[in-house]
């Protein structure tokens, strides 16, 4: 193996500034469906999750919510937004 595969390090290894590095870094942009329910329960749900129901049938259901309750707010965002409160 070592023959037929050392061809030298490949990478540069360098040192880097903690400035450098932002937590929102390891989060993978998707789009998002954010609701906020008459309870304020909140739900964030990726997108293609959400889908319209088909007109006059039962289509896939985009939020649920449990009884007595409704969605009061809806927001498409990115998972970098940054949102306002949504109340």
């Amino acid at each position: 193996m070592k023959k037929k595969y050392d061809d030298g390090r490949r990478t540069e290894i360098v040192e880097a500034d903690a400035e450098d590095f932002r937590e929102e870094d390891l989060v993978a942009h998707q789009e998002s469906v954010i609701t906020l329910s008459a309870r304020n329960y909140i739900k964030r749900m990726p997108l293609e999750d959400f889908r319209l129901q088909s007109r006059g049938g039962k289509g896939a259901r985009g939020a649920a919510v449990r009884d007595e309750d409704a969605v009061m707010k809806l927001v498409v965002c990115d998972t970098h937004d940054n949102l306002p409160l949504l109340h």
